[in-house]
């Protein structure tokens, strides 16, 4: 399996592709489980799958012209409007190689500005699941 340098990363937030302003992507998937060891005759733990959740974190050199980052974030999370996404590794279509992850999620944190003195200016969203988690495909 070959190692991957993160160059041309993909972030598309209700359709307005933002991957030339990315400077990072965090998607941390997760589930939760409850415990299902409480009959006789078990002599361990057992669980059951039961909430799918995830975390989508994006950091961005910031963009206030119209139709950039801080106009379609800052937005959506103002009204708390859920919207689709999409991350890939590339920009290319999605394919084994390149396997893309969708959702719909609420910004549930939207840092307008971060930077220090003399860096590009920079913001950040955490998004998080308004229905199920994220949904890993190859096509």
């Amino acid at each position: 399996m070959a190692h991957q340098v993160f160059t041309d990363g993909t972030f598309i937030w209700n359709s307005v592709n933002l991957s030339v302003h990315v400077r990072e992507i965090h998607l941390t998937t997760r589930q939760t489980f409850t415990d299902d060891s409480n009959t006789m005759g078990n002599l361990g733990r057992k669980v059951l799958p039961v909430l799918e959740d995830y975390d989508l974190s994006v950091v961005f050199s910031q963009d206030f012209t119209s139709a950039m980052v801080d106009v379609t974030l800052a937005v959506d999370k103002e009204s708390n409007t859920p919207r689709a996404w999409e991350v890939r590794p590339t920009s290319a279509v999605a394919s084994a190689t390149n396997p893309k992850w969708t959702g719909t999620g609420y910004i549930s944190e939207y840092e307008a500005l971060s930077g220090n003195f003399g860096e590009v200016l920079g913001t950040r969203v955490t998004i998080v699941p308004s229905v199920a988690g994220a949904t890993r495909a190859i096509a």
